[in-house]
């Protein structure tokens, strides 16, 4: 009896003490300031020299590039227009009034300088006339259920998410100039709106 009870417990199982703890994980994620929002961040102006040899068209600069963010996460697409409004200048009389004003736009995605996210936005090359209500269009990001590739079937994948830079290369103002010295001035009116874009460019007319 003894030697059996010897041998029983030597051929027990050990079991050996568990310990189990649980550590802690935290993710912290940031956001940018315009989140969830569709913004104009800047927009450029405009310096043009002319002389009285090359009386009717005047050469432009820009002094910064114009720089739309999309950060509304809902890849619906945007469109961006302008309007060149009436000019005035620093001489009173009538003799110095310009008619027949129009510019034309050259404007290129800098995509050095773009945080891509959805597909490129298109950029068109617009003229602008002077006083016109309907400004055309400068740029367009198409909306995730019209966006295609290139076989022409719908992707799904929305265009201009993201914060896109927009340059422009010398650009043209075009008028009748009197043939003395004077200083003219006007602004542009840039729209930016949120929705579902067109698969074709609008065509600018003069």
């Amino acid at each position: 009896m003894s030697a059996g009870v010897l041998l029983g417990v030597l051929a027990a199982p050990f079991v050996g003490h568990a310990d189990t703890k649980n550590s802690t994980l935290t993710a912290n994620v940031s956001q940018d300031s315009n989140h969830g929002s569709l913004s104009l961040v800047q927009v450029p102006d405009f310096t043009f020299q002319s002389h009285i040899v090359n009386n009717g068209t005047a050469t432009g600069t820009a002094n910064k590039n114009l720089i739309v963010n999309d950060a509304t996460d809902s890849a619906s697409g945007w469109t961006l227009s302008a309007n060149l409004n009436s000019f005035s200048s620093d001489k009173k009389e009538s003799m110095f009034d310009l008619s027949g004003v129009y510019m034309g736009l050259s404007p290129k995605l800098n995509t050095g300088a773009s945080s891509k996210i959805g597909a490129e936005p298109v950029v068109d090359a617009p003229t602008l006339n002077e006083g016109a209500t309907n400004g055309p269009t400068v740029a367009s990001a198409v909306g995730a259920a019209q966006h295609k590739d290139k076989n022409g079937n719908a992707d799904g994948i929305g265009a201009g998410v993201g914060q896109w830079d927009i340059a422009f290369a010398p650009t043209t103002l075009h008028a009748k100039f009197p043939m003395i010295a004077a200083s003219y001035s006007s602004t542009i009116t840039w729209t930016l709106t949120s929705g579902p874009t067109s698969d074709v460019a609008a065509t600018p007319t003069k």
